[in-house]
């Protein structure tokens, strides 16, 4: 029926990654259990498995020097009060999408049909609505503890032409590239 926007990826570090390679020969923080993030290889980068109570110690000492996070994140691990720049990439999304049987949903009623589908967009609005307000609530708070930096154009074109080896095997993995085509014309890139 939908999705559901819940958060969006940030990078942060002591070095300003500005540039794709700023990042070359860093540490990012990768949560156990997880796979390698495949961005840190394509920046010549290394990844080190660090819990989230750990996070902000191995910080402070070194063991990791960059991470990729949420505003949310950034905030309640205090992780921007020892890493003096957050890149707003805004790279990855999490997303949770509300499913149902398309037969059943084709079945219900007419009437019931309209009022269902009303309920969803107003449910759906409200739960925007609120994820938006807590991002600005979280964004808000890192920017008291580290500068963020918004990407020129320039400097994302830079940052795509990097990543774009990720893209084809997403096309790959989804069967077309529509989706990807979409968000690239959702997100004028």
């Amino acid at each position: 029926i939908g999705a559901f926007p819940v958060s969006v990826m940030q990078m942060s570090a002591k070095l300003s990654l500005t540039r794709p390679e700023a990042a070359t020969g860093l540490r990012f923080r990768r949560k156990p259990g997880t796979t390698t993030n495949p961005m840190v290889g394509l920046l010549k980068a290394t990844d080190t498995d660090i819990p989230e109570n750990a996070l902000l110690n191995a910080l402070k000492e070194g063991k990791a020097d960059a991470q990729f996070a949420t505003w949310k994140s950034l905030n309640e691990a205090n992780t921007a009060s020892v890493q003096s720049f957050v890149v707003e990439t805004n790279h990855r999304f999490s997303v949770r999408l509300l499913l149902t049987n398309k037969e059943w949903q084709d079945s219900l009623p007419a009437g019931f049909r309209t009022r269902f589908d009303l309920a969803y967009r107003r449910a759906m609005a409200a739960f925007n609505r609120e994820t938006l307000g807590n991002l600005q609530k979280h964004k808000a708070a890192v920017l008291d503890k580290a500068t963020v930096l918004t990407l020129t154009r320039k400097q994302h074109s830079a940052w795509r032409r990097v990543v774009e080896p990720l893209w084809a095997d997403y096309v790959e993995n989804t069967g077309n590239g529509e989706l990807l085509k979409r968000l690239e014309r959702a997100n004028r890139l």
